[in-house]
């Protein structure tokens, strides 16, 4: 059986000629649009007025997009736009990965990824020490364990007395991850070439840093 989502177009115009947020197929029935979902979601981590986006690195976010019907020109010339994750959810839209640490939206800086993918360069963890990316300190001893998430499962990466040779585990973990991640995507033809690439400059930012001693020092956030 044809769902509805199956039946409607993913964006829509009005008789004016300007994109639509949401619309209505028959009377007292209204639908939001695809892009006007995706507005939906980037206005609210841009206003910061949800609990959930307040008190995080969303609060320093900007729309870049001058207005709606930019931004959803803009989507549908994307790649990934009418792509689905695995369980039928649209891609995410992601304002990090083309730029590192970036708080704008903006269509020079935002592409489409999948959840996967998503998942994959978030940074943004809640902390409550001043410990770096990646470290726990043991209870009760003196050492620190490096820990970082695989495919939705936590893997422990080894104890260390000193913290930021636990943080050098997880950043070279994490840039192995990355690579490894998304050659399969690349592959699969879940992202371009042009994605592949930002991703593999993150990889490598996270293993220069731990290289030459750094922290990894800017923050990636989860996009829905």
């Amino acid at each position: 059986m044809t769902t509805v989502e199956e039946r409607i177009p993913y964006d829509v115009m009005d008789v004016s000629g300007s994109w639509m947020k949401t619309f209505s197929p028959k009377p007292g029935f209204k639908l939001r649009t695809l892009s006007g979902g995706r507005w939906n979601g980037m206005s609210k981590r841009c206003n910061g007025k949800e609990t959930r986006w307040k008190g995080s690195h969303y609060k320093f976010c900007q729309n870049g997009f001058s207005n709606f019907d930019e931004f959803a020109e803009w989507s549908m010339s994307q790649f990934g736009y009418r792509m689905r994750n695995t369980n039928g959810s649209f891609f995410h839209l992601d304002k990090d990965i083309l730029s590192p640490g970036n708080t704008i939206y903006s269509p020079e800086r935002c592409c489409f990824v999948s959840s996967r993918i998503n998942n994959l360069i978030f940074t943004s963890y809640r902390k409550n020490n001043d410990l770096p990316i990646g470290v726990c300190k043991q209870l009760n001893c003196r050492t620190y364990t490096a820990r970082a998430n695989r495919d939705g499962k936590l893997i422990q990466l080894g104890g260390f007395y000193d913290p930021m040779e636990a943080h050098h585990a997880w950043q070279r973990f994490r840039a192995d991850e990355i690579a490894r991640v998304s050659l399969i995507e690349l592959r699969d033809g879940r992202i371009n070439k042009r994605i592949y690439e930002a991703l593999i400059n993150i990889s490598e930012i996270f293993m220069n840093d731990a290289s030459n001693g750094q922290q990894t020092n800017f923050r990636m956030n989860s996009d829905d």
